[in-house]
């Protein structure tokens, strides 16, 4: 994922870091030393840093002025997530 989130960052025209690792800090606020072997134990972490990922590669289409798509977003990656 924060291969993928470097890679569609430069993509997009938005800045980006000097690797995937550090966008994956910036985006999620932890770094992968954090994270358990277990996916459900790392959902809550997952969905904000989708979410994040999303609302900062695509800033145009997220923007602050249309709160429900923001809101969709969430439960589209929390359904995703199940």
């Amino acid at each position: 994922m924060a291969n993928e989130a470097y890679n569609q960052l430069g993509r997009h025209n938005r800045a980006n870091f000097s690797s995937p690792v550090e966008t994956y800090i910036m985006l999620s606020g932890k770094e992968f030393s954090e994270l358990s072997a277990s996916h459900d134990m790392n959902r809550e972490h997952l969905q904000y840093y989708l979410y994040n990922m999303m609302m900062y590669i695509r800033s145009d289409y997220y923007d602050s002025s249309d709160y429900q798509k923001g809101e969709r977003l969430k439960v589209l990656i929390e359904v995703n997530l199940r």
